[in-house]
């Protein structure tokens, strides 16, 4: 049966991070509370202290909390924590677990988003290196695909004539890396948000690739061309601004 895409489908569902500490706090122990408070009341006793010390609320609200309050990095973060408990052998959290995962997490997601940047095609990872110029030309002030493409353009025509200014690939690739979330929609203004009827080239949106994760993932991009190596390194006045 051939099926045709709902007029739905295209529609993107945006849920609203947790708001406050407070809020944030109380859904870690919730996590973390077991429903079995008969074999387990000790233990949901010692997470209810645990979370309510100073130096714990301090930790979790400026090395968690303000990086990512989502609920879904909050389960992330607690498994984290656990396994570090187990691991050290005690059966109940600490503050260095907490300060474990956090050091983790960061490792993990810098290996992990260079592995991904390898694996993009030379225009998506000069659509990257487009968007690092824009954000030291406009000290790091969002920007839309408008923006990304004549700088990338600029940069094919003046020194590497072998890559494609097709519109239609170029916008191919830009879909690719919103898909991955190397580049996401500012709130209010992206894909299903555009705000004020927008169009979707001219939508605002954000880096999601910090510098120094797109330099080591250019340094171990297989063959990398040598002229996208020396753009990605150059500064923005070098690039022709």
């Amino acid at each position: 049966e051939k099926r045709v895409k709902s007029r739905f489908s295209h529609r993107h569902l945006y849920l609203w991070p947790i708001s406050n500490i407070d809020t944030y706090i109380q859904n870690m122990e919730h996590v973390l509370t077991l429903t079995d408070t008969d074999t387990f009341s000790s233990w949901n006793t010692s997470v209810k202290s645990f979370f309510a010390t100073k130096s714990v609320r301090k930790m979790v609200e400026q090395k968690v909390f303000s990086v990512d309050n989502s609920f879904r990095h909050l389960k992330l973060f607690l498994l984290r924590s656990c396994v570090a408990m187990v691991t050290a052998g005690l059966s109940s959290l600490s503050l260095e677990h907490l300060e474990a995962a956090v050091d983790q997490a960061g490792s993990l997601e810098v290996n992990s988003l260079t592995d991904q940047l390898r694996d993009l095609s030379v225009t998506e990872l000069c659509l990257l290196i487009a968007i690092k110029h824009l954000e030291q030309i406009y000290d790091n002030e969002p920007f839309n695909f408008e923006m990304v493409y004549h700088e990338f353009v600029k940069f094919k025509r003046r020194k590497y004539s072998m890559l494609t200014d097709d519109r239609s690939v170029i916008t191919k690739s830009w879909e690719n890396l919103l898909e991955l979330e190397l580049v996401t929609p500012k709130s209010g203004s992206g894909r299903g948000g555009t705000g004020g009827g927008v169009q979707e080239q001219y939508s605002l949106h954000v880096g999601g690739v910090p510098a120094s994760v797109l330099i080591q993932a250019v340094e171990k991009y297989p063959h990398c061309p040598t002229e996208v190596s020396q753009w990605l390194h150059s500064s923005h006045h070098a690039a022709g601004h």
